[in-house]
């Protein structure tokens, strides 16, 4: 029988981004997206703490996400044990991914839009 163990999150970042290197000199990001659930008095927030272990995102995102910007995270789920408690992170390796839902430009200006803007007959090139 196959076994799949995979995590999608749509969420906003809690914090910038922390990156760093491990002693061996491999690249990671840590991040923690908050993800509502619920409506209404019982609405409620869910925290979820993400590691990057893939270089190539860590290179092109690092600089880029910022507290607040809503972010796509796709990984696996990862039990570990704290203080004698289980906890939980999602894990983002080779065939994991994030994507920014914000434009850096967008979260910078403060004005958010989710649709984008519907090109003029001035801006086709053909």
């Amino acid at each position: 029988m196959a076994n799949l163990n995979q995590v999608t999150v749509i969420g906003r970042l809690g914090d910038s981004p922390v990156a760093g290197d491990t002693r061996n000199g491999k690249r990671y990001m840590r991040l923690s997206i908050a993800t509502n659930q619920g409506y209404g008095d019982k609405k409620k927030t869910v925290w979820w703490n993400v590691i990057v272990w893939n270089s190539n995102i860590v290179e092109n995102l690092e600089s880029k996400l910022t507290k607040g910007m809503q972010v796509y995270v796709q990984g696996s789920l990862e039990q570990d044990e704290y203080d004698g408690k289980p906890t939980f992170q999602i894990v983002v390796a080779f065939g994991g991914e994030i994507l920014m839902l914000d434009s850096v430009r967008e979260k910078s200006e403060g004005n958010i839009d989710p649709t984008p803007p519907i090109p003029s007959d001035d801006d086709i090139p053909f």
